[in-house]
């Protein structure tokens, strides 16, 4: 196919966003997040476990991935932020003793 690139892609971290590769990352951010809710939810064989997190992040990363940010750098390291502080949160939140957890 002569003429047809990849040129229309705003893939590159210097293109103004939100970008389609932003919106690809928010996406699969959020279903990894939705996963995991699955996930701690069907262990602890609950829905409590999971609100707010890791459920809240869900709509978080699709409204970053909404945010009209001037490159699609800014938008990965929103994302990455978002992660970190889940991560965070995870482990200190799982490094309680029981009786903490079962009061929440």
């Amino acid at each position: 196919m002569v003429g047809v690139g990849l040129e229309g892609l705003a893939v590159h971290p210097e293109t103004p966003g939100p970008s389609e590769s932003a919106w690809l990352l928010a996406g699969g951010l959020a279903l990894f997040y939705a996963g995991n809710a699955m996930i701690v939810a069907g262990t602890a064989r609950s829905w409590r476990p999971v609100w707010p997190w890791p459920l809240v992040l869900v709509p978080v990363v699709l409204a970053l991935g909404a945010a009209p940010l001037p490159t699609s750098l800014l938008h990965t390291a929103a994302f990455a932020v978002v992660t970190i502080v889940a991560a965070v949160h995870g482990t200190v939140v799982g490094r309680r003793p029981e009786a903490e957890l079962s009061a929440d």
